[in-house]
């Protein structure tokens, strides 16, 4: 189980790292999606990968790569939502 800020204050962040978190999340999803929109599918990417990791399960990269996409979504939305609610 990870802890939480709370409970260990060395995994506090301040704001400016926040904010720098925040950005290199958002550069990260950009990234997966111009990946995603470029010239080779999905199908194709999760081949390489699976190719060059030495046999990683398909199933794992297709996770990794959803993960890669939804990661604004999953703590930026809630931490956004939780800041304009104040």
């Amino acid at each position: 189980m990870s802890k939480t800020a709370a409970e260990d204050p060395a995994l506090a962040l301040t704001p400016a790292e926040a904010k720098a978190m925040a950005e290199a999340v958002r550069k990260i999803e950009k990234a997966v999606r111009d990946l995603a929109h470029g010239g080779l599918n999905r199908r194709a990417l999760v081949v390489l990968l699976h190719d060059v990791t030495g046999g990683v399960a398909k199933r794992d990269i297709n996770a990794v790569l959803d993960g890669l996409e939804a990661l604004g979504a999953t703590y930026l939305e809630i931490s956004e939502t939780k800041k304009d609610a104040r």
